[in-house]
């Protein structure tokens, strides 16, 4: 029996090819964007699960928290932390402190930087169980020089050789040997590593005093728990630690701090703290394009339904027969639902092919790596003939029990039932898919919008023209005066500064103790170091007092705040903190001798905070030189400046980046939302006008007979195709009128997340509207067209 549903089903869908099409297309096309969705979905909920212990493993927060400031939450701590937690948590079986550095790695054959450098405490392999392929994982990192690689940079650095025992020297000064080699860390991991380090190295550098203070906070601190349930109970005892150790000095400044724990697996897509390793993922990007996934499978559900049920009169005479020939009711259900699943299995394979082919697009538009494969295979599969039988079944259940019910009596006696209920789920259903479409088009027009705005905004600087060097060793930072006086020798470049940042790259975070503030009530403020001319290569405008200059030799020990810090310190105008005394970072202290307009160096999304700019003599304050130049030639300029470089540091290799350019990464997520949101667009549009296009011809061929009737009765094309058209239109427009609300919402939720944002306009809704009614015309004329040309004599001529 199942043999004969099967070809009959097969028959079926030979026989009526244009709307098999339309149905296999539609499911085709939404199936792979969800085989596409689904793979990224995944990859970014298995996040940090590469290691053996990544359900144990926790890092710890700090929630910084002072007087009359807001809190401020970090993922850096302090290095004191996690001796003093081994000590006192019985909980925690192991404990490792990591900090991220940019050094410059040398041997025999290559000197390159590799920006993905880690220090690290010998439990490090312990806590995250990280496959090694050479060495030893309980000491590899035990010596006080010992270094471990990746596979990646061993075949850079060694290729087919044997790398233990191989040596590195960093930064020009430390000499490094290999003791072991892992496997490369997944692209899915909230931090990648391609060198970790011995943590004594570090220790040698900051010295005893530096890793004693409880305020020092450059470390991420990461826990093995014996026990994850125990995390809850834990963090209720870990929240005072930091008052326990340093109530005096806490008391003394007027800070405070609460310790947390975050689950290493949740880090990636639920923590957006001050100084994370690397951009976070984004929960709800995640919801959006699973909830656009479920609704491209709807909208092709729905055209199943609402095809199947409105050519049900091409299978009446079919089903009567088979009634009268003793077919049972579940029997022909049975048949039906064959049919659905047959559909859909073919538009699954054909799916898995086309989600392969587009994946490269989709990676390259997203900025994703995933593999269909590493997310289909095994139980994958299993799971997604499962799914395939399911969405078949949930599909074609009502056509099934619906074309199962057809009289036969009526069919042989040519009597219409009541087609009320059918056409009413039917219109139901058009609504629906469209709404769905507008609301896509609503929320991608604003999304594009925010986009822009953020793009366009005036930030208060000039970053365009610019670009920056990095000075990633002590030996590139003392030689930057040289550098700069060189590079300033070249006809191209109109101005070159140096400072501890570049727009875009974030800032620090120090204490500061401003003129008429208590001792106790000490605050924390982003901190830009600077030399001269960093305002002039940037063109910062001043809202008072000046800049720093080399006339006034009292300027290295001067502060500049922006107009932020003024209002947050209440002193009003500008004009009233010129001369005010200022203490940074409890050591240095001088004047106030300018207030700089507000600029923007972070994005858009975060608020624009209080900002003090200052010199400080130390060159180890300064990773960054910014050159300003002629942009006729930049290519040109760029070859000389590279030629300069290697002249003073010879075996230092040159990096440059465009400001303007490193600055607009920062919206590389909203880019790709934006993207995105376009694509599966553009897509849940096509598939609602496939079920369009069929509904269409379906009631051209009902219409046949009266068509023709009109035409005889001298109704014109344009009447004709009008009143084709017009019964569609209307659903269109319910879908507008439902949609425009729900998306109003839903972008304002959104956009609420951005601390600039735009404001939605009425001229969005009426856009959307005037392309969803322009789509649907675009859609139904053809077949509307060409039924109303169709000669009369052809409709009415035989039976």
């Amino acid at each position: 029996m199942l043999k004969n549903y099967l070809k009959i089903a097969w028959r079926n869908l030979r026989k009526n090819k244009v709307f098999t099409l339309l149905n296999v297309g539609g499911l085709t096309i939404s199936l792979a964007a969800c085989l596409i969705i689904y793979s990224w979905v995944s990859d970014e909920l298995n996040y940090d699960n590469y290691g053996t212990n990544a359900d144990r493993v926790f890092r710890v927060g700090l929630i910084l928290k002072a007087k009359d400031q807001p809190d401020k939450l970090f993922a850096e701590t302090a290095p004191v932390l996690v001796p003093v937690l081994l000590k006192d948590f019985p909980e925690i079986e192991k404990a490792t402190r990591i900090v991220p550095d940019n050094v410059l790695i040398v041997n025999k054959r290559k000197s390159l930087y590799c920006e993905h450098f880690f220090y690290a405490d010998p439990a490090f392999f312990d806590v995250f169980g990280f496959p090694m392929v050479k060495g030893n994982p309980h000491d590899a990192l035990s010596g006080t020089h010992a270094l471990v690689i990746t596979e990646k940079m061993a075949q850079i650095y060694f290729g087919n050789e044997d790398p233990i025992g191989k040596t590195f020297t960093i930064n020009d000064t430390t000499l490094l040997t290999v003791t072991g080699v892992i496997k490369d860390i997944p692209g899915n991991s909230h931090f990648q590593i391609d060198m970790i380090c011995s943590f004594a190295v570090l220790e040698a550098r900051y010295g005893a005093e530096g890793m004693k203070g409880w305020w020092n906070d450059d470390f991420y601190s990461y826990l093995l728990l014996r026990d994850a349930h125990s995390a809850a109970s834990m963090e209720k005892r870990l929240a005072g630690i930091l008052d326990k150790y340093n109530a005096v000095e806490n008391k003394a400044i007027g800070f405070s701090g609460i310790h947390f724990l975050q689950p290493l697996k949740s880090i990636h897509l639920h923590s957006n703290l001050s100084d994370e390793l690397n951009p976070n993922g984004n929960i709800a990007s995640l919801r959006i394009f699973s909830a656009i996934g479920f609704f491209l499978l709807i909208v092709a559900a729905i055209n199943y339904v609402n095809l199947t049920t409105a050519t049900s009169f091409r299978r009446a005479k079919e089903i009567g027969i088979r009634k009268v020939a003793g077919a049972a009711y579940g029997q022909l259900v049975a048949q039906f639902l064959s049919e659905s699943i047959l559909t859909v299995s073919i538009s699954v394979l054909l799916a898995a092919g086309l989600a392969q082919s587009c994946l490269p697009l989709f990676n390259r538009i997203g900025g994703t790596e995933i593999s269909l494969v590493e997310h289909f295979s095994g139980s994958s599969l299993l799971l997604l003939i499962g799914f395939a039988f399911a969405l078949g079944t949930i599909a074609g259940i009502y056509p099934a029990l619906y074309l199962s019910n057809v009289n036969p009596l009526r069919v042989f006696k040519k009597i219409s039932g009541k087609q009320g209920g059918l056409l009413l789920l039917r219109k139901g259903l058009v609504v629906f898919q469209f709404s769905l479409s507008v609301i896509l088009i609503i929320a991608t027009i604003i999304a594009l919008q925010q986009l822009r705005f953020m793009l366009s905004q005036d930030l208060g600087l000039d970053k365009e023209g610019v670009i920056a060097v990095p000075l990633r060793t002590t030996v590139e930072s003392r030689a930057k005066v040289t550098i700069i006086k060189e590079f300033e020798k070249n006809s191209g470049v109109l101005l070159a500064s140096s400072s501890s940042s570049t727009p875009g790259k974030g800032l620090n975070n120090n204490t500061v103790l401003p003129e008429g503030v208590a001792g106790d009530r000490i605050q924390t403020m982003n901190t830009l170091i600077v030399d001269y001319d960093f305002i002039n290569t940037y063109k910062l405008g001043m809202a008072a007092g000046r800049g720093f200059s080399k006339d006034f030799g009292g300027d290295s020990s001067a502060f500049i705040l922006n107009e932020a810090a003024v209002r947050e310190l209440g002193w009003g105008n500008p004009q009233n903190a010129i001369g005010k005394s200022f203490n940074w970072g409890l050591g240095k202290k001088g004047k106030i001798i300018g207030v700089v307009k507000d600029f923007h160096f972070n994005s858009l999304q975060q608020k624009l905070p209080s900002l003090v700019m200052h010199i400080m003599p130390n060159t180890g304050w300064f990773n960054y030189i910014s050159i300003r130049i002629q942009t006729k030639n930049p290519q040109q300029v760029i070859a000389s400046l590279q030629k300069t470089w290697k002249e003073i540091l010879p075996n230092h290799p040159f990096e440059y980046f465009f400001v303007g350019e490193d600055y607009n990464k920062q919206y590389q997520a909203e880019q790709r939302l934006s993207n995105l949101s376009v694509l599966f667009s553009m897509l849940t549009i096509f598939i609602s006008c496939l079920g369009l296009l069929g509904l269409v011809m379906v009631s051209v061929a009902q219409r046949v007979k009266e068509i023709g009737i009109r035409k005889v009765l001298g109704a014109s094309v344009t009447g004709i195709a009008a009143l084709l058209s017009v019964e569609f239109l209307k659903l269109v427009g319910i879908a507008i009128l439902i949609a425009s609300p729900v998306a109003w919402w839903l972008s304002n939720q959104w956009l609420n997340n951005f601390a600039y944002r735009i404001h939605i306009t009425w001229w969005v809704f009426v856009l959307s509207a005037i392309l969803a009614v322009l789509i649907a015309i675009i859609t139904m004329s053809f077949q509307a067209i060409r039924a109303a040309v169709t000669s009369p004599v052809k409709s009415l001529k035989s039976e």
